[in-house]
């Protein structure tokens, strides 16, 4: 008997936070066996979190421009961080089979980051363009 492990036995699983940083980078823990490979998805679902993250946060900032309390608009700016954070991880799991397929993630990218850019505008210029202030 060997006590050699081979290549076909699935490596442990690794911690949790690990593993879920690598599931959100487009990795799937059993198929995954590279240290190095592990490491780039683990990274790469990081940027993904961070940016839901800051997506919820511009949510947030614009939100606070409104008349309404920023408690009862949580929910939605929570759903807009999700929803962005959704597709970043899909942006960044998807195979890159053609050069249309890139082009097309890149186009969805450039408008997902137009809208939090006016987002995040709004948020930061809203003192100065009020109704009345002058």
């Amino acid at each position: 008997m060997s006590t050699h492990r081979t290549h076909s036995e699935p490596r442990t699983a690794g911690s949790r936070i690990g593993t879920s940083l690598l599931w959100l980078g487009g990795g799937h823990p059993n198929e995954i066996t590279e240290p190095t490979e592990r490491t780039t998805y683990q990274v790469t679902g990081l940027v993904v979190l961070v940016n839901g993250l800051l997506a919820g946060l511009v949510a947030t900032m614009a939100a606070a421009t409104t008349s309404w309390p920023v408690l009862a608009l949580l929910p939605f700016t929570l759903i807009c961080g999700q929803l962005v954070g959704a597709l970043a991880r899909t942006l960044a799991g998807g195979r890159q089979v053609r050069w249309y397929g890139l082009v097309g993630r890149a186009a969805v990218a450039l408008f997902v980051g137009a809208v939090l850019g006016e987002l995040a505008f709004l948020g930061i210029a809203a003192g100065s363009i009020e109704p009345g202030a002058r």
